[in-house]
């Protein structure tokens, strides 16, 4: 059994305030592996949200995993569950690849060092150079190296593809969906829609810090369509209208099906994450 129970989270910092974010993960929602799409705008909170989640910033609320009969009252335990590759890279900048698995692998019992030193060799890795000396994307290189060395339950990953080259992105995709099909869960932020789109399962959708959408992602795309059209055909629709763009050639926007309106437009077909986050986040 996998699963997260969040309620009433709320962080407040720097006039920022995230949430509060209620979600529950677990029976009836993944139990068998399954993804998480935290989407919005820049600056929305995702990030922040991710750390709470990891224990790394405070917040009030709840926040309970339970991971195999483990709750958040044995964290020394828990904490060998989680698996991460963030943006902002966890270790230290002037460690160098070698010295991160001298330094940490021993905190996961599970850790496979040949495994470690083998996806560092494939992407040509040097082990004695500092981090802070290594481009972003070899940086993200040796936190997927890491993170997939070590048997975990739940997968972070914040704009993990961001600065990756074709080749090392698709393998990142193929280890994903390994960890997927193993049972485990993963909460993906990025900016690259493409890749939620095809792998997540349920959408937490957060705009400006406050959560507008828990759910599978079925679900939103269904009450959600996409519709292209000229202006006068969305203005019969904007009672539906969450949101449109207006240009020259032709205008664009989001309906909400679950209210009444004109079928008019040229298109008119489910919303993909890219849509709901242009015009509803």
């Amino acid at each position: 059994m996998k699963g997260l129970h969040i309620e009433n989270m709320k962080r407040v910092f720097d006039g920022f305030t995230l949430g509060p974010v209620n979600m529950d993960i677990g029976a009836g929602y993944i139990v068998a592996g399954g993804g998480v799409a935290v989407i919005g705008k820049n600056g929305c909170g995702k990030s922040t949200f991710f750390n709470c989640l990891l224990g790394t910033e405070k917040y009030s609320g709840e926040c309970r995993w339970d991971i195999d009969g483990k709750s958040n009252a044995d964290n020394s335990v828990l904490s060998e569950k989680f698996a991460y590759i963030l943006e902002r890279c966890p270790f230290p900048k002037e460690y160098t690849s070698r010295e991160i698995e001298k330094c940490f692998a021993d905190f996961y019992e599970t850790f496979d060092r040949k495994r470690y030193y083998e996806i560092l060799s494939r992407y040509n890795i040097p082990l004695n150079k500092q981090l802070f000396k290594l481009s972003r994307g070899n940086i993200i290189v040796v936190q997927i190296a890491f993170a997939f060395s070590y048997k975990s339950e739940v997968l972070f990953l914040d704009e993990p593809s961001a600065h990756l080259d074709s080749y090392a992105r698709n393998e990142l995709y193929e280890l994903i969906g390994e960890y997927e099909d193993e049972g485990h869960i993963f909460l993906w932020a990025s900016h690259m829609m493409e890749e939620l789109d095809k792998r997540a399962d349920y959408v937490l959708g957060i705009k400006n810090g406050q959560q507008v959408y828990f759910g599978t992602k079925e679900e939103l795309t269904e009450k959600y369509h996409v519709v292209k059209g000229s202006k006068k055909q969305l203005d019969y629709m904007k009672k539906a209208l969450v949101g449109r763009r207006d240009d020259e050639s032709c205008s664009c926007g989001l309906v909400d099906t679950t209210k009444d309106y004109l079928k008019l437009a040229v298109l008119d077909e489910p919303a993909r994450l890219s849509d709901i986050v242009e015009y509803l986040l």
